[in-house]
């Protein structure tokens, strides 16, 4: 064993396994490399009455020291003298070696980055020794691969004569990719050096360079650094090398809703499909194939195949809603099978594409509104309710609203809407630009596209007059809802006051809570200001408390005359929306087995929102799949699919759930570690 000797006056210290180039420690408790151990033996022919180890930071600022050293009194009287006299001399156990786990003084783990420690001792007579520094690395962080899963994993033959590797990673000492057979035997291995894992195609052959035999393999790429870190398991399973067992496959391209025969841009489906016909030389041949379009009852309604298409199968295949008899298929749920058989016998397992909807219904809604004529008096608004009309087929996610002049079609006033708009729009008068809209009549007008590409809606079902003949003053406000809790959205809400009224001497604006007590106002001789912001404080300045209230606003002119306003009741809320959620499992196999094929996530304790979302996410936060909807759910189920319907890659998923409340109220929540893995298990 090689020792290092510090002579210390009268004794030495022997610090084995002192090295000279740097150590690597991966304090993350995976029981691998997680401490710097330093075998010690210290030697001396006097004693030892303390030694250090000592851990600086790259700045050779002191970030550990660990000691053990002999407790001296702290007073030392007549008696204590002479009793130390005769006493025996001991000195502190030296340990057969040193260990630093990455702690710090301050009890947290140390940071990533390079570290220097060195040794001391300290004998009864005072002499002190000191090791050289050296060098230690903390590094935690596992080597990083990104592996893309291709969706094609068939290869062997023709213009498939290889399998790309799509591979991308962090430079290291090494990285060793490999192709394991079924029964696990190794047959090709691939290494990259103090280098980036690069691309490559792999044609099939072994490490003698000879051809493997047909069948299924894996491919699994992995390193491990200095630190003992270990770059997370990646691979790509079920990738088949064989001429004689061609795989196909169909999935939707695009929207998986559709119209056809209507004024919708989306007139028909595209199905990307996937039946290979094999090479001449390889002696097998292609001698049937079919892609049967079914509906919801397993009838064939439209049929494609060699006969009416070719022996070559196209490699998509649009369909445009009719049947064989070249009618339009009536509205539902459609979905293509793939079937093929080739000349040596293989008949691959007829496969499914995603549910296809065909959807030419528009969307529709009935509006009505409370009030034949208003603009005065008591009927200073008018509300309009609404009622989507119930639909089986695609749904709208975004609805727009207008208030028109019907005599002009001019529009007044706009309204964005999710996908469930609110069930009354309350209209005052006032336009989008602030001023009141001009005396006529007017008709509310609600407009969605469908996703199938269908634009309808609804138009109130009678014309409302808006007569400003004795109107002199309109309340007008930002905002039907509010949350002054300090978060600097929708902190306060303003109010816009429209006159008619000149030469204003004084005004009293107030706020009044649901039971009409006045709890904030403001009173002034003077002219109208511009607006008024409430920031949800009553007149002592107190918070009030969430409800609904209504502001109103009363005018004197110079000459005496008086006017009023009010506006609808708008909403004080400073609660923020919020739910729990519980998932059973994080790992699933969406294959239909009837074991974990799903991803379900349990709901309680939800606030009942106009709109909650629930966004499934791929490794690169890109979105897959949304799910939304209104008021309380008690849970949301993941089937994994993707918005056209396709099964989604395998491969890690997370799960945002956010609403956002009219109140400017957000909640957010991530649901991390979803894993979809479809492959096949092998026995």
């Amino acid at each position: 064993m090689n020792k290092k000797i510090i002579a210390l006056g009268a004794f030495a210290v022997f610090a084995s396994a002192l090295f000279a180039a740097p150590k690597y420690i991966s304090p993350n408790n995976d029981g691998i490399q997680d401490e710097l151990v330093i075998p010690l033996n210290i030697s001396d022919k006097r004693y030892i009455q303390g030694w250090s180890l000592v851990i600086m930071d790259s700045n050779h600022n002191v970030v550990r020291t660990i000691e053990n050293k002999v407790a001296l009194p702290e007073k030392v009287g007549f008696k204590s003298f002479f009793k130390q006299l005769v006493t025996p001399k001991q000195g502190v156990v030296v340990p057969d070696s040193v260990s630093w786990n990455g702690a710090m003084n301050n009890g947290e783990t140390a940071p990533d980055g390079s570290y220097f420690y060195y040794l001391t001792a300290t004998d009864d007579n005072g002499n002190k020794g000191q090791t050289k520094e050296y060098e230690v690395v903390v590094d935690t962080v596992a080597p990083d691969i990104e592996l893309a899963q291709p969706g094609d994993k068939i290869f062997g033959e023709g213009a498939k004569s290889a399998f790309k590797v799509r591979q991308a990673g962090s430079k290291e000492d090494e990285w060793t990719g490999t192709f394991t057979a079924a029964d696990g035997t190794i047959v090709k291995s691939i290494k990259w050096t103090n280098a980036e894992p690069a691309e490559f195609n792999w044609y099939g052959t072994n490490d003698d360079g000879a051809q493997v035999p047909d069948g299924v393999y894996s491919y699994e790429i992995t390193a491990t650094d200095r630190a003992g870190n270990v770059a997370p398991k990646s691979t790509i399973t079920n990738i088949i090398y064989s001429a004689d067992k061609p795989a196909t496959n169909i999935f939707v391209e695009g929207s998986r809703y559709f119209s056809p025969r209507t004024e919708s841009n989306l007139q028909t489906v595209a199905f990307n499909l996937t039946i290979p016909t094999p090479d001449e030389k390889t002696g097998n041949k292609l001698v049937e194939w079919s892609v049967n379009i079914k509906d919801q009852k397993g009838n064939v309604v439209r049929s494609f195949n060699q006969e009416k298409t070719g022996a070559v199968p196209p490699a998509s295949i649009t369909f445009d809603g009719t049947g064989d008899d070249g009618k339009l298929l009536a509205d539902g749920q459609y979905q293509a099978f793939v079937a093929a058989k080739y000349l040596n016998g293989y008949v691959p397992a007829e496969i499914a594409s995603a549910v296809i909807v065909l959807d030419t219904e528009k969307p529709s809604a009935s509006i009505t509104a409370s009030e034949k004529t208003f603009g005065a008096g008591t009927k200073d608004s008018v509300t309009f309710s609404i009622a989507i009309a119930p639909s089986s087929g695609a749904p709208v996610y975004a609805w727009r609203g207008e208030i028109r002049n019907s005599t002009t079609g001019t529009v007044v006033r706009e309204y964005s809407f999710n996908e469930y708009p609110p069930q009354t729009i309350v209209w005052n008068g006032i336009a989008d630009n602030g001023g009141i809209a001009e005396k006529g009549s007017y008709i509310f007008v609600l407009s969605g596209t469908d996703l199938a590409g269908n634009v309808g809606g609804g138009t109130s079902t009678q014309a409302v007059a808006f007569d400003t003949t004795e109107t002199q003053l309109l309340l007008a406000m930002t905002d039907t809802a509010f949350s002054p809790n300090g978060n600097k959205i929708k902190d306060t809400i303003t109010f816009t006051p429209v006159t008619q009224t000149k030469d204003v001497a004084s005004y009293e604006f107030s706020i009044k809570d649901k039971s009409g007590k006045v709890v904030y106002s403001k009173k002034e001789s003077k002219k109208l200001p511009a607006s008024f912001a409430w920031n949800g404080n009553d007149n002592d300045n107190t918070r009030c408390s969430d409800g609904y209230y209504s502001a109103q606003l009363s005018v004197v002119a110079a000459n005496g005359s008086s006017a009023a306003a009010a506006t609808q009741e708008f909403e004080l809320d400073t609660k923020f929306p919020s739910l729990e959620w519980e998932l059973p499992w994080t790992y699933f196999s969406p294959d239909k087995d009837g074991n974990q094929d799903t991803i379900t996530v349990k709901l309680s304790n939800a606030t009942a929102e106009k709109l909650w979302t629930a966004d499934v996410r791929d490794s690169k936060g890109k979105s897959v799949k949304k799910y939304t909807w209104s008021g309380a759910k008690k849970e949301v189920v993941w089937d994994g699919t993707d918005e056209s319907g396709n099964i989604a890659a395998n491969g890690k998923y997370s799960m945002v759930i956010f609403c956002t409340d009219d109140a400017g109220n957000s909640f957010s929540t991530d649901l991390n570690g979803l894993v979809l893995d479809n492959r096949e298990t092998k026995i």
